[in-house]
């Protein structure tokens, strides 16, 4: 039987990641938009990418009612999108504060998916597995479209921060 590591416990600040900003659309077309600190890749032949999503979140009722959302995995001078894509007590219309902030999105002609440009690398994925994960929700998705892949590093998050990558260690 497992335990529980609680979040931001010591056994959780120990883990790194990048930070996916999730985009997605209801079926009325009304778009959001996500930090999600577990976007991995899982496969490079079909790409195949995994996030994970808190229960209950827009995001998720948005991907499983569409099938089609974005991955953007944010540059080091995408912090405050990440901020604001991931506090989840605001309680308003993320896509266009970001806007109005300066933030570009590019829509994409054939699935109406945003991508947050200035991103590392910005991706249309569409669901090909769903399932609980213990507190969370496993997405896996094929990745249909490869919308951009920049030289910009990505944001790393680390103990509750954002970081940029440091000094290269030698090998062994």
């Amino acid at each position: 039987m497992g335990i529980d590591i609680p979040w931001g416990s010591e056994g959780t600040r120990a883990l790194l990641g990048n930070v996916g900003l999730i985009t997605s659309r209801d079926k009325n077309g009304q778009a959001n938009i996500m930090a999600a600190e577990w976007t991995n890749q899982v496969s490079y032949s079909p790409a195949v990418f995994e996030i994970n999503i808190g229960k209950g979140k827009k995001t998720l009722a948005n991907i499983l009612e569409t099938e089609f959302f974005g991955i953007s995995i944010a540059s080091v001078t995408q912090n405050n999108i990440s901020h604001i894509s991931g506090t989840p007590s605001i309680k308003l219309d993320k896509i266009k504060a970001l806007k109005e902030l300066g933030v570009e999105f590019e829509e994409d002609k054939e699935t109406k998916v945003l991508t947050v440009v200035g991103s590392s690398l910005r991706l249309v994925a569409k669901i090909i597995n769903h399932k609980e994960a213990g507190d969370h929700e496993m997405v896996m998705a094929e990745i249909v479209k490869l919308v951009e892949a920049t030289d910009k590093e990505p944001l790393i998050y680390f103990r509750g921060k954002y970081w940029e990558i440091g000094v290269q260690l030698a090998h062994g």
